[in-house]
């Protein structure tokens, strides 16, 4: 993350039942619908938790045992969703989709008028590196009257994210994403009929949250207030990017992300890996091994070890397989250098 951000969360933190901490909360919801263009209406509440929280959270307020459910499942995130709804036993069926493999219309034909309710969607399916094409998700949905939930924690900031675009009824975010903050915060954007969804349920006494119940967090946010003890130095971090989100516009960290990610794929193509995913993110590039020397674990643990590198491995049994190298937060095409310089040596030893 940039110095600037990080420095607004160091200090002496505001109490949170001040005007002070009131006013900073209503401007970060106010600057964070501007920054993904929600309709109006919408409503952003603030989660002290990761982005699987509000996932978790988004899942169980907007959706009841009577809603069915379609997951979109092509990754690792594409299964924390189904497994949400297992937890919360909501009726869902999965689309699975093999790593790395785009949606297409086809596949979406045998859910046309079956009863489907809601659909859950990682916009960029971080563990593969595939961004789903979201267009045809949309047009599906609004053909079948369906609410539509996706996930943009990985996409947004590194792609270009329009929620009055794809006409998502609800968006989930993180902060340590495009965003660059730390970890630990979370959110949920929601227009005016998913938000109408979760009161209706709240006021039927139908529940299955206490932490994580949405209602409250909204009644809460019309006095700029949480229910629970929020992050405080990361809202205050938050504050600050959102301001210079604000002022420079979502374009030119899309269009910093995008010059590394392309300054990557190009020089990686002299390595014995192949880019995997058919429709990439600007956010990570995903690796898989070519005759490659070491395994993708073993290489991770060299990178970080010897050279100070961090990638990013995958769990599951791909880890020896995929490895994802990652283009958001306070990179450079410095950063790129050093990384192909560490290849570029252990390519000499013969190690890849």
């Amino acid at each position: 993350m940039k110095e600037d951000d990080l420095l607004c969360g160091v200090g002496e933190l505001p109490y949170t039942h001040t005007q002070e901490f009131s006013l900073l909360l209503k401007e970060n919801e106010e600057l964070l619908l501007q920054a993904v263009n929600a309709p109006a209406g919408s409503r952003a509440v603030f989660i002290t938790g990761s982005g699987t929280a509000a996932m978790e959270a988004a899942v169980t307020n907007i959706f009841g045992t009577g809603d069915r459910l379609l997951v979109v499942k092509g990754g690792s995130f594409g299964e924390r969703f189904s497994e949400i709804c297992d937890c919360a036993k909501l009726p869902h069926e999965n689309i699975e989709l093999p790593p790395g493999k785009q949606i297409k219309e086809e596949y979406l034909g045998e859910y046309e008028n079956c009863g489907y309710t809601g659909m859950l969607v990682n916009v960029l399916e971080t563990s593969t590196g595939l961004l789903y094409d979201m267009e045809i998700i949309k047009t599906f949905c609004r053909r079948n009257g369906i609410l539509l939930l996706a996930d943009a924690a990985g996409t947004f900031l590194a792609d270009r994210f329009d929620m009055s675009g794809i006409r998502t009824d609800a968006v989930t975010l993180s902060s340590q994403k495009g965003l660059a903050l730390p970890p630990g915060l979370s959110m949920v954007i929601l227009n005016g009929k998913a938000a109408d969804r979760i009161r209706e349920y709240n006021s039927k006494g139908i529940t299955r949250n206490y932490y994580l119940n949405l209602s409250r967090a909204l009644t809460k946010a019309e006095e700029g207030q949480t229910p629970f003890t929020p992050a405080v130095s990361i809202l205050i971090q938050l504050n600050a990017r959102l301001r210079r989100l604000k002022s420079e516009g979502p374009d030119k960290t899309i269009s910093e992300t995008s010059k590394i990610a392309g300054d990557f794929r190009r020089r990686i193509k002299n390595y014995p890996f192949i880019i995997s995913a058919e429709n990439l993110s600007n956010a990570v590039t995903p690796l898989l091994f070519n005759g490659c020397g070491m395994p993708a674990t073993e290489l991770f643990e060299t990178l970080k070890e010897d050279y100070g590198i961090l990638t990013a491995p995958v769990r599951g049994k791909y880890k020896d397989v995929f490895l994802r190298v990652g283009h958001i937060g306070d990179l450079t095409l410095k950063d790129n250098d050093k990384l192909f310089d560490a290849l570029r040596e252990l390519r000499e030893k013969k190690l890849i």
